[in-house]
């Protein structure tokens, strides 16, 4: 595939405005100095430890003991013969638990859809679902379960199996510190038997609404690992609830920093952003309001509960001005009635649709502000399960030259380098997009940033899979992060699985074109086998499998004469062509190709988008794009096959067609609008993309081009390009400067050989 070689820019530009790029490949990554990882190559790292060997073993083997017992039943159900449905396993008298029955889960009702199976559906109420304590009063766990369930995928860690619910028993893993063994873990196989009251629903730990029980079966599992359910009950205060955490997820819990309601705006950020990193790598973050502190009494009277532990499920900051969470404590707590409380006045319906909430007083959830979040609450902390997995992935890259297309509103946007991502399933995803601080280089340096956001689109189908998106549709946006003026940005959000042969086109962009800057873009999710696999693709689009390209730069003044006046003739113009022979992607001779062309302007200075409350738009002049097919030369009249985009006062107009293969060349004319006039030195860009091979241009056998190569009698240079001379030897300087250094290192190392680097450079 010939590669097409950008435009050249001798004077260099402003990152103000999107200046004409400089002599480059198109395609071409950027290497960090030094060496290291080129840009925009995708870097996998896994952080964490899967299951162990120990762990597989025993639950297999527990599963097959129990595969092989209910065989031997009437019924094919299991039945747990060590820990029976009796008063000896409740460790007390049926009735002074209210316990009349030990059902079946099928038969409590209502019953769960599908309830239990390896497709995550145990857990699809656990998140939004507080949990009711019951007659058992085992706080300590109940909360450690609380807290948990604020994530459903750390949650369903618990369960090693859960595939075998139609045979009536579950496999549960619980942390139990063994200093003669190597592995912390212990398996708990249980029967789905739970013990219920007079009303049919379990008598202890479950969910507020019917049919979450999840929570029922761990702590079946605690009560057998323990003896008895009698043996569970006690408070959650002190260090109880966090032995509970660590005893179904085998983590440690870390203080997280709780800044206090009168703090430093600079604790106040730490605060807030340990407490999105904690969410955001799948850790589980529970907060309290100790009793014996001062804040206690007045937390109390806004509905908070002393010494209860707070599950901590989401932090979001909207707008750029809300940090808000959502806790829950237990059902049927009294909740939170500060500001956003459930009939707080700072709740508009726009806030409600975006965060999808609804009033609810039984549930034990409620929104709070981080002021009020650090003013009432006196501790925080943070779990991550033991042997979690999860992967992160970095790439490091930069927005310059024709790459710092900007946002999505932009016709250049398309220009920004593109990813493609696959997801094999549904996934939650955290997402950071971020630039350097100039402040670590250079300490009296100003932090000053352009509007940074990504987007995430659908991708191209079929043959154009591989290829990066060419125009930006909002109908086509899977997920998008609005720019803003910040350093960084970070984003959870939950994808579903990427269409068969249509991945996902991930663009990061600064908001202005021409801004230029480095930057690093992070995923990360957790690896849902533990297997150190990575559970996606991401891979920047390829410069041998992307669109077929050719572009021209010129003046404005050289295209300005509408089509019907006597000028028109005489405007710039870029010859388009496919290669001779062309195929198909199946291998076939090519007949047509499909052809995307389009014509922008370059070259305003910043229009004040980068500050912020002055984001008024540029006055674009009313451009326009004729495709002529089939002209060797530039016709007086238009032919009546012409295909026009535009006009239009923007700052960038599209064509999109088929044209045939062989015949005459097809001929890409810009103009202005009847009556306009661009500014001196605005300029524009023909960009055309296709998915055949183009012919090079007709000035140059090789596909040179510059804004000067044009065929003979039009205007400009003829014969070879003076642009392209000195840019060849700049190229032979570079490599005979690269021989030096090559040499030079080679002394440092002390095997330097004169003959290997000392070669005469042949004349060219």
């Amino acid at each position: 595939m010939p590669t097409p070689l950008g435009d050249f820019n001798p004077s260099g530009g402003s990152t103000a405005s999107r200046a004409p790029p400089p002599l480059k490949k198109a395609g071409t990554t950027y290497v960090a100095p030094g060496g290291g990882t080129p840009d925009n190559v995708p870097v996998f790292s896994t952080i964490g430890q899967g299951l162990s060997k120990k762990l597989k073993a025993d639950a297999e083997q527990a599963v097959a003991n129990a595969t092989s017992a209910c065989r031997a039943s009437s019924d094919g159900k299991y039945e747990d013969h060590e820990f029976p449905p009796n008063d000896e396993s409740l460790g007390c008298s049926a009735s002074s638990l209210g316990v009349t029955s030990w059902r079946r889960l099928g038969e409590i009702e209502p019953p769960e859809t599908k309830p239990h199976n390896d497709d995550g559906t145990l857990f699809s109420s656990a998140e939004g679902v507080g949990l009711v304590m019951g007659s058992l009063h085992d706080d300590w766990l109940l909360g450690a379960l609380n807290v948990v369930a604020g994530n459903v995928e750390v949650a369903s860690r618990i369960f090693v199996d859960t595939a075998h619910a139609a045979e009536g028993f579950f496999v549960v893993r619980l942390w139990a510190e063994d200093p003669n063994s190597d592995d912390d873990w212990a398996v708990v196989l249980v029967d789905d038997r739970i013990p219920c009251g007079s009303d049919g629903q379990p008598c202890f730990g479950r969910g507020a609404k019917p049919g979450a029980l999840w929570a029922a079966l761990v702590e079946k599992a605690v009560a057998k690992r323990y003896g008895t359910y009698q043996a569970l009950v006690g408070d959650g205060r002190g260090e109880a609830t966090l032995r509970g955490l660590e005893l179904v997820t085998g983590g440690k819990a870390r203080e997280l920093p709780m800044p206090g309601g009168n703090a430093e705006s600079q604790d106040m950020a730490e605060g807030w952003n340990a407490v999105r990193e904690a969410l955001n790598t799948d850790q589980v973050v529970a907060a309290r309001c100790d009793a014996c502190e001062s804040i206690c009494a007045e937390a109390t009277k806004l509905g908070i509960v002393p010494d209860r532990t707070y599950c901590v499920i989401v932090a979001n900051e909207l707008m750029g001005s809300h940090k808000l969470l959502r806790l829950r404590g237990f059902a049927g707590d009294t909740e939170w009635s500060g500001r956003w409380s459930d009939d707080s006045k700072e709740w508009t319906s726009r806030l409600r649709n975006m965060l999808r909430y609804s009033k609810d007083d039984r549930d034990g959830t409620f929104w709070m502000s981080y002021d009020d979040f650090a003013t009432y609450f006196t501790s925080a902390f943070a779990v991550r399960v033991a042997d979690d997995r999860w992967t992160k992935i970095t790439v490091r890259s930069r927005w310059q030259d024709t790459s710092a297309g900007g946002g999505p509103g932009h016709a250049s946007w398309r220009d920004n380098y593109q990813w493609l991502l696959t997801l094999p399933r549904d996934t939650q995803l955290t997402m950071e997009l971020s630039l350097p601080d100039p402040r670590l280089s250079n300490q009296n340096a100003v932090a000053t940033f352009p509007p940074i956001g990504f987007v995430i689109e659908q991708g191209n189908g079929g043959a154009d899979a591989r290829r990066r998106r060419l125009r930006h549709a909002q109908s086509s946006v899977v997920y998008e992060a609005q720019p803003q003026l910040r350093r960084r940005l970070q984003y959870t959000f939950r994808l579903p699985k990427s269409p068969e042969g249509s991945p996902y086109v991930v663009v990061p962009y600064a908001l202005t074109p021409g801004a230029e800057s480095p930057f690093n873009f992070k995923v990360l999710l957790d690896d849902a086998n533990d297997d150190g696999v990575a559970d996606l693709t991401l891979e920047p689009v390829s410069e041998k499998e992307d669109w077929y390209t050719r572009r021209l730069r010129g003046e404005w003044s050289a295209a300005s004469a509408a089509p019907g006046t006597p000028a028109f003739a005489k405007n710039a113009h870029m010859p388009l062509s496919f290669e001779q022979g062309a195929t198909t992607a199946k291998g076939g001779r090519a007949t047509t190709g499909r052809v995307f062309v389009c014509v922008e302007t370059i070259g305003f200075s910043s229009d004040m988008r980068t500050q912020e409350g002055m984001q008024q738009g540029t006055r674009y002049p009313t451009i326009g794009v004729a495709l002529l097919p089939g002209c060797s030369a530039m016709p007086q009249a238009m032919p009546p096959n012409a295909i026009h985009g535009g006009p239009e006062a923007a700052d960038g107009v599209w064509i999109e067609t088929t044209l045939p293969v062989g015949g005459p060349p097809h001929l890409i004319v810009p103009y202005l609008a009847a009556g306009e006039h661009a500014p001196a030195g605005v300029q524009f860009v023909i960009t055309a993309y296709s998915d055949l091979p183009l012919a090079a241009a007709a000035a140059d056998p090789n596909g040179w081009e510059c804004e000067m190569c044009q065929p003979p009698g039009q205007f400009g240079h003829t014969g070879p390009c003076p642009n392209r001379l000195m840019y060849e030897k700049m190229c032979r300087f570079e490599e005979e400067l690269d021989d030096r250094l090559a040499f030079l290192q080679a002394m440092l190392r002390g095997d330097a050989d004169p003959r290997k680097f000392c070669q005469p450079v042949a004349p060219r």
